[in-house]
């Protein structure tokens, strides 16, 4: 029924567009200003020059988050309506079912002018022409994207155009518990990429190393995050395996590599029984479950720097990924920040979005512990290296932006996601191997790769 109903919400609405351009700001119902058409000559003395001379009327934009999130972006439009007076900002909440909620809106001629897009969405939404390109902007106010981490950008482009910016990009690392490791006089994990001897099967030695005492209050060496697919994505990259071929038309789980990978992690839930079952991680998540002293080592983001600082009780510190036998492809990614394509008031909307994906915005966000940096000038910063508080080893986030590979882009990911995880199931909870579960989930993906956009 959803798929069904976002379908139709993409045929309305992409119908209407293909008439005639909307004249409805979302939550305002009005239009507002005279605009320079993009390309124009600017006269802008703005700190982010758009080509305008004096912004004016109402614009809006639209995302999910956290508590600390909402009252950053509220207050991000308090500064911006002082900053341009005329303008007035308006921040707009939508904790659940996002993309029905943003296609509805669309449908009703009364869209936000600048949205939450997640990668995995950018197929879709280029296809029915829902976002505004953004290279004319970017040339005309000589927008710094290079300050970008050239992978978290990547994602938002096709077809040789930028449809985004990123608002944040998390990249996968081992966070661990640095006083268990020493308690069981076991060396670090290595802080450097290149480091050839920490593999899938020192890790896994590590984990039965670090794993102690009974349920319920046995320490587990490792924990395994069922919800994270950019986890285990991690280990079937990093073991040369592929999720998807390069034209997204078949699913590749089934190819020895991977299976070899996620066979890994079973064991550890089922075999060595060194990580949580799903069972136990019922009553607590991942990161409580590290954050109480429970498990030794997960892979994490940054962006959870600000709570494991706050919730931990003991020294933690992050390490690289372990290597497969193709090396060491951490996954990384996050959503992003997009123009409706027929917003009333794309130089508004263009000055909107350059401050929410800019230095400034995104450092304040850094701060608050509400995201991970795409901008490498704000990863390399005191702010995100602070030596005064753990991690020790933060800069190796700097390092791992030559490393990262991001979060596959197939349509459908929806679809997609839903069957994999279906599958998946089956392996964390140790009822099929990963040969049968592999088996079953390209049979259960390949046909839905072939599908057009819902």
């Amino acid at each position: 029924m959803l798929t069904m109903t976002r379908r139709g919400l993409l045929r309305t609405a992409t119908g209407g567009l293909a008439a005639t351009a909307l004249t409805a700001c979302a939550g305002t119902g009005s239009a507002l200003r005279t605009a320079t058409p993009p390309g124009a000559a600017s006269s802008s003395t703005s700190t982010i020059a758009v080509g305008t001379a004096k912004l004016t009327g109402k614009v809006s934009f639209m995302a999910w988050g956290s508590p600390q999130a909402v009252v950053e972006r509220k207050q991000f439009c308090i500064d911006f309506d002082k900053e341009h007076p005329g303008a007035s900002c308006t921040f707009i909440l939508t904790p659940g079912n996002y993309m029905d909620k943003l296609l509805t809106m669309i449908a009703g001629n009364d869209a936000p002018d600048i949205f939450f897009i997640s990668p995995t969405d950018l197929p879709t939404l280029v296809a029915k022409q829902l976002l505004q390109p953004v290279d004319q902007y970017v040339a005309r106010s000589h927008y710094d994207v290079q300050d970008f981490i050239p992978a978290a950008l990547k994602q938002y482009q096709s077809g040789g155009k930028t449809y985004g910016f990123p608002r944040g990009f998390g990249m996968e690392a081992v966070f661990y518990n640095v006083d268990l490791f020493h308690k069981a006089q076991l060396p670090d994990v290595p802080a450097n990429w290149k480091d050839t001897t920490w593999t899938f099967s020192a890790l896994r030695n590590r984990a039965h190393q670090l794993t102690s005492g009974s349920e319920p209050n046995k320490t587990f060496g490792y924990i395994v995050n069922p919800a994270n697919a950019r986890e285990w994505m991690t280990y079937v990259w990093s073991n040369g395996g592929e999720v998807f071929s390069h034209d997204y038309t078949q699913c590749l789980l089934d190819q020895a590599p991977a299976v070899e990978a996620l066979q890994l992690l079973q064991d550890l839930i089922v075999k060595d029984r060194s990580a949580p079952t799903p069972a136990v991680m019922q009553t607590s998540n991942v990161m409580n479950m590290f954050d109480s002293g429970r498990v030794a080592m997960s892979i994490s983001e940054p962006f959870t720097f600000a709570q494991r600082r706050k919730d931990a009780k003991f020294t933690w510190d992050v390490g690289v990924t372990p290597a497969g036998k193709h090396g060491r492809i951490p996954g990384g990614g996050g959503v992003g920040w997009g123009m409706y394509a027929r917003t009333p008031v794309s130089e508004l909307a263009w000055q909107v979005l350059a401050e929410l994906a800019g230095k400034q915005f995104q450092t304040k966000e850094l701060q608050d512990g509400t995201t991970a940096p795409p901008r490498l000038s704000v990863l390399k910063s005191s702010a995100f290296l602070n030596p005064s508080q753990p991690p020790a080893h933060a800069a190796l986030f700097v390092d791992e932006v030559t490393y990262v590979r991001t979060d596959p882009q197939p349509n459908n990911w929806a679809e997609i996601s839903t069957a994999l995880n279906k599958e998946l199931s089956y392996l964390w909870t140790g009822e099929r191997t990963a040969f049968t579960v592999t088996k079953a989930a390209v049979a259960a993906v390949t046909p839905l790769l072939g599908k057009p956009s819902a």
